[in-house]
């Protein structure tokens, strides 16, 4: 009898342990979670077979919010609110990790912004593209006010904001544009000058609008569903038009100052956009709508991490030259996409021309996630002289003119474009091993470097 008990015993403590295990890796690998997010949703598809399966409570499996049409308009947000939470639940470890990168943006110098991308003007259009142009997933557009709304010292504050705010969506791959408009003339013609951008960028806009921005973004995108892939609609001042078939995945935010007629109107476009058909997994996504409550110690930060992770699950599950609905469809009056194909990451990967060449002097981001990549020269080569800056350098620059130079090399050159830039001081508390080896190197040189 106590064989059988300790058995029994032995079973359920095993079999809680690997619960947990799987719990932690579903909470803290974002891996992990997408993997068995993607493998849900292929179960889910499959009604006979591991119908067993579908007694656990998987957020995967969770049904849109259903209303027998006399719900109170509270009630309704909060069942909308949960399930954008529950929908989103396995983007939680990126979020978390976008939601730190925020927060600490605030310490990233204006030096240090072109090592994080190059920046030109297309139009109206502030556009700020990755360095390596490589598996870029879209162009996140950022819809403001016209300029003429804002005092000259608070429009330069928030282009520098909003400029810190891309930051981790330059890092996952994304253009980040910033664009004035007061009128859906001035949007579309916005639209326009972005798809004349070079071919390794796909015309795929993700954009994002506030107020009366967000009201612009929702007439164009009625008038012409096929401008945008994505659109988030930032606290709507007024009600919109009615919502396009097989339109742009939505996320609405909502707060106590969003008018009753807004967000019944709101709710109608999730509804409608929800009835279209679309791929397993990306359907999900068709629609989401929260107030964006947290008790998060920075509301706005905690907002915006996750907005950026809907956009990156959008962009995960519709890779570049595909189309979230079961049959792809052609845009009408924009340039076609260029093919391509995903990948594991997350990430989607670009048949692409040629890219253009690097510049001479090559650039690096200075908080970049710690993924090593295998050094193209010997081991005591790659040994000698290391520090983190050479390491972020190496794993974003897969150019072999750069790869096959030696530590010792790098730290001279990117060592001096720092100093060049008046970040070397700031770099002091990042990597002072870095900064050690290139005044060093800088004394051994001669005045002559």
């Amino acid at each position: 009898m106590n064989g059988i008990v300790r058995t029994f015993l032995f079973l359920v403590l095993g079999c809680c342990g690997i619960v947990s295990i799987e719990q932690i890796l579903y909470r803290f690998s974002d891996g992990y979670a997408k993997a068995r997010a993607d493998w849900l949703w292929g179960i889910n598809q499959k009604s006979d077979e591991l119908s067993w399966f579908k007694v656990f409570p998987f957020d995967q499996w969770q049904s849109f919010p259903t209303h027998d049409g006399k719900a109170t308009l509270e009630t309704r947000l909060n069942a909308e609110s949960e399930y954008a939470q529950t929908s989103l639940s396995h983007t939680r470890a990126l979020r978390d990790n976008l939601y730190q990168e925020l927060l600490s943006s605030d310490s990233i110098l204006p030096a240090e912004m072109p090592a994080l991308a190059n920046e030109e003007k297309l139009g109206e259009v502030l556009i700020m593209v990755p360095l390596t142009q490589i598996g870029i997933q879209g162009i996140l557009l950022r819809v403001l006010p016209p300029k003429s709304a804002y005092q000259p010292n608070e429009l330069k504050s928030e282009h520098r904001d909003i400029e810190r705010q891309f930051i981790p969506m330059l890092r996952e791959s994304f253009a980040c544009g910033i664009v004035h408009v007061d009128n859906e003339t001035e949007l579309l013609s916005a639209v326009k000058d972005l798809n004349k951008m070079e071919k390794s960028i796909p015309r795929r806009i993700l954009a994002w609008g506030k107020g009366k921005a967000a009201n612009i973004l929702a007439k164009v995108a009625s008038d012409k569903p096929d401008a945008f892939t994505l659109l988030v609609l930032d606290s709507p001042l007024m009600t919109m038009p009615p919502c396009p078939a097989n339109g742009p995945s939505v996320l609405f935010f909502i707060d106590e100052n969003t008018s009753s007629p807004v967000a019944w109107n709101s709710l109608e476009w999730a509804d409608r956009l929800r009835s279209n058909k679309r791929k397993s997994g990306a359907d999900r996504f068709s629609c989401l709508l929260t107030d964006g409550r947290t008790t998060a110690r920075d509301a706005d930060s905690y907002r915006l991490a996750l907005a950026y992770g809907f956009i990156t699950e959008v962009a995960r599950l519709s890779p570049v030259g595909t189309s979230h609905y079961e049959t792809p469809l052609m845009p009408d009056g924009f340039p076609p996409v260029q093919a391509s194909t995903g990948n594991d990451t997350g990430h989607s990967k670009i048949t692409q021309p040629q890219t253009p060449a690097q510049p001479e002097v090559p650039t690096i981001p200075v908080n970049i996630p710690p993924v090593e990549d295998e050094p193209s020269f010997p081991l005591d080569q790659a040994n000698l002289y290391d520090c983190k800056v050479v390491r972020d350098f190496r794993k974003l620059n897969t150019n072999p003119r750069y790869r096959d130079l030696t530590n010792k090399d790098l730290i001279l050159i990117l060592g001096k474009q720092f100093e060049a830039a008046g970040a070397l001081e700031r770099l002091r508390e990042l990597d002072i091993r870095f900064v050690e080896y290139y005044e060093n190197f800088k004394l051994m040189a001669g005045p002559e470097f």
